[in-house]
């Protein structure tokens, strides 16, 4: 299916994720165990940006990769350049991550006139010009869409 899975996992998937004064010397069961849930719910970690860290402990002695995103093969398909941005912290001893793709169609973007060019004599000088030498053939809606296409140009 099309999962994507995120959060605060409270685990580290490898042992350089993880750094502290208090190092921990010796293999971590819990690392294992992660790795192996990640492996059978079909899950794949999404390639990351920014910070290495996303957790601190507030007197700055350790930091740890804890929060992730974690997306199915099937969303990959669906959005092949997704990537996690991992944001400075702020408030919270958790860095916020975002999740962001590429390959999202939104169509084309709207046309927009800015108010302050309706106060401009040489906007208005321009609009004028190019909606009056523009005559295109056909019936009163035909026309008056190229006419308005025209002008989106002229202004572009």
């Amino acid at each position: 299916g099309l999962w994507c899975v995120l959060g605060d996992f409270n685990s580290i998937r490898h042992q350089d994720e993880r750094v502290s004064a208090a190092q921990f010397v010796g293999p971590d069961p819990s690392i294992s165990e992660f790795n192996s849930w990640i492996s059978e719910m079909a899950l794949e970690e999404v390639r990351s940006i920014g910070r290495k860290f996303t957790w601190f402990r507030p007197n700055g002695s350790a930091m740890s990769r804890l929060d992730r995103f974690l997306l199915s093969d099937e969303w990959f398909l669906q959005w092949p350049d997704s990537t996690q941005f991992v944001l400075d912290r702020d408030f919270s001893d958790h860095c916020p991550i975002l999740l962001k793709s590429k390959n999202i169609d939104w169509g084309p973007k709207p046309f927009k006139v800015m108010d302050w060019w309706l106060k401009d004599k040489g906007f208005q000088q321009l609009v004028e010009q190019k909606w009056g030498n523009y005559h295109p053939p056909g019936w009163g809606g035909f026309v008056l869409n190229h006419k308005i296409k025209h002008l989106k140009q002229s202004i572009k």
